[in-house]
């Protein structure tokens, strides 16, 4: 039986925490969220927060629909258990596992509307 990718441990209309599992070499989508902050804690690992670069949208380009902020370089953040990251709203990022063994992570997601964008 395969184990499932994360467990919440409170889930409220403006505030989530869950403990993420990352399989050897698994990374999350690229993504970012409109109003709320995602703060990692590292529970085994490494686990590895990226921040990734992204242009500015031009007024062409324009959609409707929401835009992560511009940002000119990529950072990675490695975090070991008990280390932390936070990355505010609109910022791409992921999550990734660089190892050969499974890592957790704990995920906690607040204030504000939860949402999932996906960056590319």
């Amino acid at each position: 039986m395969t184990q499932p990718n994360h467990e919440t441990i409170i889930n409220t209309r403006n505030v989530l925490v869950r403990v993420m599992r990352l399989g050897p070499r698994e990374s999350s989508p690229q993504h970012f969220h409109t109003e709320v902050t995602d703060t990692m804690v590292g529970l085994s690992g490494p686990v590895v927060v990226t921040e990734h670069a992204v242009a500015a949208i031009t007024s062409g380009e324009q959609t409707g629909t929401p835009q992560p902020k511009e940002k000119a370089t990529e950072v990675a953040v490695s975090l070991a258990p008990g280390e932390r990251h936070s990355v505010p709203p609109l910022t791409s990022h992921s999550v990734s596992n660089p190892g050969d063994e499974p890592v957790e992570y704990l995920l906690i997601q607040g204030v504000g509307k939860y949402d999932f964008i996906l960056t590319v």
